[in-house]
């Protein structure tokens, strides 16, 4: 298991063996894919684009709303969350995560 699985997994009181989900179908798996995906800062629409999803509410209620409750991730504008300028990125804690999966770097 990567270390960002085991982290979501473990922030989210996930008990072995029982089926995982963030909400509505949410895997530990994606969120680790959009956690190293946005190392750099991405725009919401193309974290999106990178995870083939087209709906705004779906994408932030099942994953961005619950890796930026967990400290996974960030918007680089924190005072205006709605700007047209918003971009989300991995945290030092989300990175630190990351270290542990499966040879990629911070």
């Amino acid at each position: 298991m990567t270390g960002i699985v085991a982290y979501v997994l473990q922030e989210t009181g996930h008990r072995s063996g029982a089926p995982f989900r963030l909400r509505a179908g949410a895997t530990a798996e994606v969120s680790a894919q959009v956690a190293a995906f946005c190392r750099e800062p991405k725009p919401a629409k193309g974290i999106m684009s990178e995870l083939g999803l087209r709906h705004w509410k779906t994408f932030q209620a099942n994953y961005l709303a619950p890796l930026m409750a967990m400290g996974v991730f960030e918007r680089t504008i924190p005072d205006k969350p709605r700007s047209r300028l918003q971009r989300y990125r991995t945290t030092e804690k989300g990175r630190t995560a990351l270290v542990g999966t499966g040879g990629q770097d911070a």
